[in-house]
């Protein structure tokens, strides 16, 4: 299959998961469907809540098709494509406990969610220059694996190993409380 770009998203995303379709067709939704059609209003207002049902139902097997067309349009979708995948997926989804069913770029995208932190205060400021980034990952995964691996990372342990670490890294970010 070819490069997926924003213009082809809505008809290859309703082609190939026909759940989504009420949906996108629901009346609450009409303002999303205005040319354009962004891939935001897509994957997040679309897919997302068909995403959701699928996992209050535990239906392993539908979220592992759909994770697959995911990491396919993470390697094959055009640059806002990709953009919109990751916050969707990465903000508004806690995947952590599905990570067994996650394509090896999701798991990278989402490890990248993980470890970012503030490079700049403005346009004109760099921050957090003194981070060994490398040790700062190596400290992500020591942590991850004393919670059990990322299928046990809910967003509760997030939220604290992230503001540990901040602390620990003497990260400047609005997470990180302040130190009087």
């Amino acid at each position: 299959m070819p490069m997926v770009t924003v213009e082809e998203l809505p008809t290859w995303l309703l082609e190939r998961i026909p759940g989504i379709r009420e949906i996108y067709e629901s009346d609450e939704l009409d303002w999303g469907r205005e040319p354009p059609i962004s891939p935001y209003f897509m994957l997040g207002f679309v897919l997302k809540p068909h995403v959701l049902e699928l996992i209050e139902r535990n239906d392993l097997p539908e979220l592992k098709r759909i994770f697959d067309l995911l990491e396919y349009l993470a390697n094959e979708g055009d640059a806002s494509v990709k953009n919109e995948l990751r916050v969707v997926t990465e903000e508004d989804l806690a995947l952590w406990q599905f990570w067994g069913l996650l394509g090896d770029t999701t798991r990278r995208n989402h490890i990248a969610g993980l470890l970012w932190f503030p490079e700049r205060r403005d346009r004109d400021t760099r921050i957090n220059t003194h981070v060994d980034e490398d040790k700062y990952r190596r400290r992500w995964f020591e942590e991850i694996e004393k919670v059990g691996g990322f299928e046990k990372l809910t967003d509760d342990l997030h939220v604290s190993i992230r503001n540990r670490l901040g602390e620990e890294f003497e990260i400047e970010a609005a997470y990180v409380p302040r130190r009087e």
